[in-house]
């Protein structure tokens, strides 16, 4: 059967309109025809939404022009008997703003221009030809993502559908309806990704549109849906194949498509065009459908004048630093401290930046400090004396740690302008994805205590690396118990 057939106007009923003349032409029950949303941040998919977010502060307006063929037909005994919607064309206004690395908002709103022949020999209204369609306004929230070192991307999609269209021009649903939907993508290599998503269109209402059938096939309710893309970067292009599909779990068919997209990025602007067949009986699945449109997102700002020369910062003390960025303007330094030279404030043969007591006068031995020190600030890192230990497979801090720990906050707290990122790391036993979990909830925990000690939020920053970055051989129990660790790396803050 074809691919848009509304088996709900079929043997009886179709009869009854076509042979009573006196019948008054029916106007189509209300609902939403369209059945593609875009995806407005389009990182990996212009459709999908497979756990790629746009970066923190960026956003993304497009224009798509969107044409189907055939979304709706009337089918009767299997065999075309009349055209209800022949041609439709869309424009899509949309947008999406990333509010911070993981929570992404996205809004887009259709206008409806299609062609309906005249149906009226089948009994029935011919639909409003111009109209609002139905906006959706959605949230994406990022889990995790490879580009903080996890092994994919991982995200949550919820969009909702306004209630504002037209029932006339088949733009708009009866009751509430919203998509909640999962999110993954994983990247292969430099060029290649693939990703998916999986989730439902939920209708607060089901209602059926010929509640004269006895044995209806066109209950508009609860249905799961998702898709497959594989996208490529490319001779400074961006491919994708899309395969998507729809499986109602009302007494409906199912659809499927399969689209190809191409994307030119020029500078902050973007062309792309994606299109593809229809298969399956879903109403709103058309024949073919074809889309183009323009983005702007200015995270691909070029200089607008390529060969007008950039002069460099000035550097009055001629240490390297600018002068923007050089806290000692004219005293040469190095980068460690900002552009200032390094000084050693107790006067004890250690400079203040590797001095766990700068104002305190020790030792080397003891890091600067009159007393044995379990940490040490070495050239970024602080070094520790024993390991962070833990209880067995859990994120609970052994309280034979808690003593390192107090030191660490000790010298965070006497160098104000530092950093630390406190990374946790597993052996190779047992499931990855589990070690990696593992392995940031403890540089969580480990980050909650020295929070615990008066050191501020904000200059601290816990990351898992589970069993992807060993320092000894995981073929050993000394090995494994080596890579088993905490380790923690400094940097300064800008000011």
């Amino acid at each position: 059967m074809h691919s848009r057939e509304i088996q709900w106007w079929l043997g009886g009923a179709l009869a009854l309109w076509a042979f009573t003349a006196s019948a008054q032409s029916q106007r189509i029950p209300g609902f939403e025809l369209e059945r593609l949303q875009l995806n407005p941040g389009a990182r990996d998919s212009l459709v999908l939404s497979t756990g790629d977010l746009l970066r923190r502060g960026q956003y993304r307006l497009s224009l798509t022009g969107h044409w189907e063929n055939k979304p709706l037909v009337l089918f009767e005994r299997g065999r075309e008997s009349a055209t209800i919607i022949s041609n439709r064309v869309t424009a899509h206004l949309s947008g999406a703003w990333s509010v911070t690395d993981w929570l992404e908002l996205g809004a887009q709103f259709p206008i409806v221009g299609q062609w309906a022949p005249n149906v009226s020999t089948v009994g029935l209204a011919t639909p409003q030809s111009f109209a609002l369609g139905t906006p959706w306004l959605q949230a994406r929230a990022n889990l995790f993502s490879e580009r903080d070192g996890r092994p994919l991307d991982l995200g949550l999609h919820l969009g909702a559908a306004l209630p504002v269209g037209s029932a006339e021009a088949l733009t708009l649903d009866q009751g509430f309806v919203f998509s909640p939907r999962v999110g993954l993508g994983k990247r292969l290599g430099d060029a290649w990704r693939v990703g998916a998503d999986v989730g439902a269109l939920v209708r607060t209402r089901t209602y059926v549109l010929s509640p004269q059938v006895k044995a209806p096939r066109d209950e508009l309710g609860v249905e799961v849906n998702g898709g497959l893309n594989l996208s490529a970067a490319l001779f400074g292009l961006k491919q994708e194949l899309l395969v998507r599909g729809s499986l109602p779990l009302a007494r409906a068919p199912s659809s499927l498509e399969v689209l190809l997209g191409l994307r030119a990025p020029v500078g902050p602007v973007e062309v792309y065009a994606m299109g593809g067949p229809g298969f399956g009986k879903t109403p709103g699945t058309p024949l073919f459908r074809v889309l183009a449109g323009v983005t702007f997102s200015p995270e691909r700002i070029t200089p607008a004048n390529p060969r007008v020369e950039v002069q460099p910062d000035p550097d009055t003390d001629g240490d390297g630093i600018a002068d923007g960025s050089d806290a000692c303007v004219n005293e040469a330094g190095i980068q460690e401290n900002r552009g200032c030279p390094d000084r050693d404030r107790d006067g004890d043969g250690l400079v203040d930046r590797l001095d766990n007591c700068p104002d305190e006068k020790g030792t080397e031995k003891n890091g600067g400090c009159e007393e044995k020190q379990l940490a040490r600030i070495d050239e970024g890192q602080l070094r520790t004396l024993e390991p962070v230990f833990f209880e067995q497979n859990k994120d609970i801090l052994s309280p034979r740690s808690h003593e390192l720990l107090d030191t660490v906050a000790s010298i965070l707290k006497t160098h104000p302008d530092m950093k630390l990122r406190v990374e946790g790391h597993t052996s190779n036993e047992g499931d990855a994805g589990y070690n990696l979990d593992l392995s940031q909830r403890r540089a969580e925990a480990v980050v909650e205590y020295i929070i615990g000690k008066g050191v501020e939020r904000e200059r601290l920053e816990p990351r898992g690396f589970g069993q992807t970055r060993p320092i000894a051989d995981n073929d050993t129990s000394e090995g494994r118990a080596k890579n088993r660790r905490v380790e923690f790396k400094t940097d300064t803050l800008a000011k």
